[in-house]
């Protein structure tokens, strides 16, 4: 068997913390197994040319983070769920303020 995992974990406010694990639950005896992970916040470059464009943070977070969940969602084969999971996230709605520092 072989498997293959990567993360991709956005922080969008201070003193948020992620704990990656790799795991593989199985119960072959000839695995092969590889992990990644990209974590961090927001760079700089990516937040100053989205601002020049008239964006603020609040709407920055909100289209990046919608962006990288319709990507999972798009790896969705059966084609009800994944119009299902594309409508909650067209309807999706951040509570509370984020933080812009």
């Amino acid at each position: 068997s072989k498997g293959s995992e990567q993360e991709d974990v956005l922080l969008l406010t201070e003193g948020v913390r992620n704990q990656t694990l790799p795991v593989i639950l199985c119960a072959e005896e000839d695995v092969e197994g590889s992990h990644g992970a990209s974590i961090g916040q927001l760079d700089e470059a990516t937040l100053f040319y989205l601002q020049s464009r008239g964006l603020d943070t609040p709407n920055i977070i909100r289209i990046l983070s919608r962006s990288r969940l319709q990507a999972v969602a798009n790896l969705i084969p059966d084609e009800d769920t994944k119009a299902h999971v594309t409508e909650l996230l067209e309807n999706l709605h951040f509570e509370g303020d984020l933080d812009e520092s």
